[in-house]
């Protein structure tokens, strides 16, 4: 059904373009026609795809189809007809065509791969050597490939003593579901996923379904879907169940070791929990952030400017990470990332001289 939305509305911007064309050539010479075309273009395909769908995400992405697939085309035959005869008309569409096309390109295909590697460090005196975490969030693929084997292994290379995945590894339909948890546990098998001080995992959103734990059968993950304590030998970690980290019921044992705490949602920050570092996903730094103004979407209670992807410390309290994730929203969700890339974070922990 959705693909008939789809093509319907592809049709409709067939429409529209078509339209667009030929009422600026049998009419060029006039000037207020290049103002009437943007008029009736750019409010027809947010009409379009609100006439095509009824659900947020669906409505976006149909929209941003409009904008940057349809939006520069229409803005080309502006500039095609507008030159000679209205040269500043021309410039600006051609110049509106030409940045249009590249935000969407860049948005949609370069940034959504464009990995970094984030560097934070910190001291504690909990800590009697230098110890190397890393965190994988929200790595939330439909198909996995060679990206998430690439982010992998530039993890593993890292050679982190711990490594922390906050949930969110697997948004697919139900009869295609298994066979990415497969994939992606043959992958982690393939890379050799383990590190010196343990791996973490703890469910997300997108794991709501019964044996996502499979993802980790077999494999040297500490896996909990349930919040726990484990006491290791030169540290604490604190896995929060998905309730948890939203609204945190739990209390961790007092404990004198170096304490991480972490979960898939950052809004357990808010309530102030012992431990020496917080750790979260599920923000995945909004996705697209707006210079200035920061992440458009972050389905948390936390400060926007933290949830698009910070590294603070409390005042009289711990350090604070939230990461801006690996993957997207999948579904019907638009597959875009714009000055939000994807990252793999490594937090040096240095002990207090």
């Amino acid at each position: 059904m959705y693909d008939l939305f789809m093509l319907g509305y592809f049709l409709y911007l067939l429409v529209l373009v078509v339209s667009s064309f030929l009422v600026l050539r049998n009419s060029k010479e006039r000037i207020f026609v290049y103002p009437l075309v943007w008029l009736f273009f750019w409010p027809g395909i947010l009409c379009g795809a609100m006439l095509f769908s009824f659900r947020f995400f669906r409505i976006i992405t149909l929209w941003s189809w409009g904008i940057f697939l349809a939006g520069p085309i229409v803005a080309a035959v502006c500039a095609y007809f507008a030159w000679p005869r209205f040269k500043p008309v021309s410039l600006i569409c051609g110049s509106f065509a030409v940045i249009v096309a590249s935000i969407g390109v860049y948005g949609f295909i370069i940034e959504p791969t464009n990995l970094v590697v984030r560097r934070e460090t910190m001291s504690s005196p909990k800590v009697g050597r230098p110890l190397r975490l890393a965190v994988l969030s929200d790595i939330q693929t439909d198909m996995v490939g060679a990206f998430e084997e690439r982010v992998l292994r530039r993890c593993l290379a890292e050679k982190p003593d711990l490594i922390i995945f906050p949930g969110d590894y697997i948004q697919q339909e139900p009869d295609r579901l298994w066979q990415e948890v497969d994939k992606l546990h043959s992958l982690f098998a393939r890379v050799g996923l383990d590190a010196p001080l343990g791996v973490y995992a703890c469910r997300g959103d997108q794991d709501g379904y019964a044996g996502w734990q499979r993802i980790f059968d077999g494999l040297p993950v500490h896996v909990s879907e349930e919040s726990t304590t484990i006491d290791g030998k030169e540290l604490t970690v604190t896995i929060l169940s998905r309730p948890d980290s939203s609204t945190l019921v739990y209390r961790a044992p007092p404990t004198e070791k170096f304490h991480i705490m972490f979960g898939h949602c950052p809004d357990f920050f808010l309530q102030n929990p012992e431990a020496d570092l917080l750790i979260a996903g599920h923000t995945h730094g909004g996705q697209v952030q707006v210079p200035g103004m920061g992440p458009l979407l972050t389905y948390s209670h936390i400060d926007r400017k933290m949830a698009g992807g910070c590294f603070v410390k409390r005042e009289t309290g711990p350090y604070m990470l939230i990461s801006r994730g690996i993957g997207m929203e999948r579904g019907e969700a638009p597959r875009v990332r714009f000055f939000c890339r994807p990252e793999i974070i490594i937090v040096d922990v240095n002990p207090v001289r």
